[in-house]
């Protein structure tokens, strides 16, 4: 079988470092992708950074290419750098915080990006937004108004309020309401010629609010691959994928356990480590509600 899938770190030295290459390739050594593919290290913002060249050897002991790229365009500039040149006809952008959780990932991703009508097969994905969404404040208000502490209740929601005029002076055109189901920018599968298109019509993020329009607004990677009139699925490590519908359901990012996470990031790593009321505020943002486990709902009653 030849090789049609070019699989691509992002090592950014200023951002992770040696660490974080280490933990990658660790990762990498550790799970078969059970699917042949091109490994390329897309290596920047090592300057004055020590490890670029322990990086290297990682790099030639895994078989990898390493194309070295300038400091900017925040992952979405190495992204594009690559479509312009890749051979292959799929690829695969794993960001500087990705770590491979399961066995036969790569094979999981490619047979669903393979599906009839499928353009977008992602890791993780969620309904949140850069726009207002009114379910984490009225959840916390909530909170704060039962516990009767009204000095703190008063003063949230005069910041809330301000909150909300910022939104509606900066963000509102760029980003869609609440739900907006996007695959996240963390690690994701594509068509060579779908990423090339897209970075066509986009200049280089330039600010972080322009890199996450490009992963979550209007007209972001998942709005553009609809647009085609193809779907996206989120992929989880039990071999099942789900349309954007049932992301809740699946098992996969920030839910109880996260037990069907294909591939961890610094987001995901996050949610496991805070208390069980900092998760409920995060469930709340990408999903609207707090979510049960299974085991939860299994012993729940009714």
């Amino acid at each position: 079988m030849t090789e049609d899938i070019t699989v691509a770190f992002l090592a950014r030295g200023v951002d992770g470092g040696l660490d974080a290459v280490e933990a990658f390739f660790a990762s990498y050594e550790r799970h078969p992708a059970g699917a042949p593919h091109f490994l390329v290290i897309l290596a920047k913002g090592w300057e004055g950074v020590p490890g670029r060249e322990r990086l290297g050897e990682m790099a030639v002991a895994s078989g990898a290419a390493v194309l070295d790229l300038p400091d900017d365009g925040y992952d979405w500039g190495a992204y594009f750098r690559l479509s312009a040149i890749a051979q292959t006809e799929y690829l695969v952008l794993l960001n500087t915080h990705s770590r491979i959780l399961k066995d036969n990932w790569l094979a999981l991703l490619h047979a669903q990006i393979k599906r009839p009508g499928i353009g977008l097969a992602g890791c993780t994905g969620s309904w949140g937004t850069i726009s207002w969404n009114w379910a984490l404040p009225i959840f916390r208000l909530r909170l704060l108004w039962y516990e009767k502490r009204w000095v703190k209740a008063i003063a949230y929601a005069g910041w809330v309020g301000l909150r909300y005029l910022f939104f509606l002076l900066s963000h509102r055109r760029r980003f869609p309401s609440f739900p907006n189901p996007h695959i996240r920018s963390n690690a994701f599968m594509l068509r060579t010629a779908h990423l090339r298109e897209f970075a066509a019509q986009h200049e280089m993020p330039r600010k972080k609010h322009e890199a996450h329009h490009l992963e979550c607004g209007h007209k972001g990677l998942s709005r553009f691959i609809e647009a085609k009139g193809l779907g996206m699925l989120l992929c989880g490590a039990d071999g099942l994928a789900h349309p954007p519908s049932s992301w809740s359901e699946g098992g996969v990012f920030c839910c109880p356990n996260q037990p069907n996470l294909l591939v961890s990031d610094n987001l995901t790593r996050k949610y496991e480590a805070r208390t069980e009321a900092r998760k409920r505020d995060l469930e709340l943002v990408f999903w609207g509600r707090v979510l049960v486990s299974n085991t939860d709902r299994e012993h729940s009653p009714g």
